[in-house]
């Protein structure tokens, strides 16, 4: 790491790199008027972080020596989502084939414990979405709300699977084949016909809704699950105080359109 800091007035120039897992990370950080910000003023910044698993870029402008105010544009490319996990030590045993390449610009606005992020371009793998995000972390639990607009979400490379054998079997017996079951051709208990389907009847964990509150509207123009093709629709999330509830005010299905409600707590 190389420092320089010829002055207060004079910019602050931080370069330096590591090698991490065997993979080679720079950095660098720029500041242009030290001295404004010490005496709680506004200057200049650039950070960047560059990494074969990640690149970062940030430009804009902080405010105070503790940058209470942080404006400005920010880029971050990665090539694989998984990579990155292995990379970083995290566990990721996600299903499916997806989270390989993702890629997000746009502005952000952290004022405080706020923090906006608007004009947002995302991209995951063929999801391509744009919109805007915010959260709040001073309260008693953080408070996100925000708004994506999708143009096609795609869920197929993010699932495990399909159970083929719960499948053939539920297939064979609608086609008019013999009914499983015992002696006499019997029907099978109905137990075992709801675990062919692949149906689970495990408790679902819902403790993870209490960790923040949140209101946000997701829109798409298409939605593909397995062979289950919708048409544009528009969903409104709600989470406050562990309840959750999802607002679907507008869907596309065969032909038709609907609305429907959701909630869970």
């Amino acid at each position: 790491m190389t420092l320089s800091l010829p002055s207060l007035d004079e910019p602050f120039v931080a370069k330096g790199d590591a090698r991490v897992d065997g993979e080679k990370a720079t950095l660098t950080i720029q500041l242009e008027k030290p001295s404004t910000l010490e005496r709680g003023g506004a200057s200049p910044v650039s950070i960047t972080f560059a990494a074969n698993p990640i690149n970062f870029a940030f430009k804009g402008n902080a405010t105070g020596a503790t940058l209470s105010k942080l404006t400005g544009g920010i880029d971050l490319s990665i090539p694989s989502v998984r990579g990155l996990a292995k990379w970083a030590g995290v566990a990721f045993d996600a299903p499916g084939t997806g989270f390989g390449r993702m890629t997000l610009s746009g502005k952000i606005d952290k004022q405080g414990d706020e923090i906006a992020f608007s004009n947002a371009v995302i991209a995951l793998d063929a999801i391509k979405a744009t919109g805007a995000l915010s959260v709040d972390t001073g309260g008693a639990k953080p408070v996100l709300s925000g708004r994506l607009d999708v143009d096609k979400l795609d869920v197929n490379p993010y699932l495990p699977p399909e159970n083929k054998g719960g499948s053939t079997s539920v297939a064979s017996n609608s086609a008019g084949g013999a009914p499983a079951g015992g002696a006499g051709g019997a029907p099978a208990p109905a137990a075992s016909s709801a675990k062919s389907t692949g149906w689970s009847d495990a408790p679902i964990d819902m403790s993870p809704l209490k960790l923040a509150n949140a209101d946000f509207d997701l829109s798409a123009n298409a939605i593909l699950y397995r062979k289950i093709q919708v048409g544009k629709s528009a969903l409104a999330l709600h989470l406050k105080d562990g309840r959750f509830e999802a607002d679907l005010s507008q869907i596309a299905l065969y032909q038709g359109k609907g609305q429907g409600k959701f909630t869970a707590d």
